[in-house]
């Protein structure tokens, strides 16, 4: 994951979405409360934050914002886990929680700031030279 920018991630779970009406998925960061109060880590979304597959009736995406992903600091992983109960009651979850690398952004802006000029046609041009 990239501070500062749009990040999606995908989980496969047992159970088919539709049969899965509590959904939580824990994003947090060792030694890290976030950046103030008012954007405290964890992060945590449920299931109306959840958008199901098209392809896979299992699969779910959840997506942080740019502002979300720029609470983690970039020296150390980051870690997501998915719990959820069915209908029936039955409870699951990944366990341990998965890492996840957290990487730098170039000035820690967040990347949503970045507007073409009304020159480029909608296309942004990043040339960062050559590399040896």
């Amino acid at each position: 994951m990239i501070r500062g920018t749009t990040q999606e991630f995908k989980f496969i779970m047992p159970y088919d979405y539709e049969d899965v009406p509590l959904i939580t998925v824990v994003f947090s960061q060792n030694n890290n409360d976030g950046p103030e109060e008012s954007r405290p880590l964890p992060i945590i979304k449920y299931h109306d934050d959840c958008r199901p597959s098209v392809d896979n009736s299992k699969e779910i995406t959840v997506t942080l914002l740019p502002e979300e992903t720029a609470r983690f600091l970039d020296d150390r992983k980051a870690y997501v886990q998915l719990t959820g109960t069915t209908t029936s009651g039955i409870r699951f979850g990944n366990s341990p929680p998965k890492e996840i690398t957290v990487y730098p952004i170039h000035n820690d802006s967040v990347l949503g700031d970045i507007v073409p000029s009304s020159e480029s046609s909608g296309f942004m041009i990043l040339d960062g030279g050559n590399i040896e």
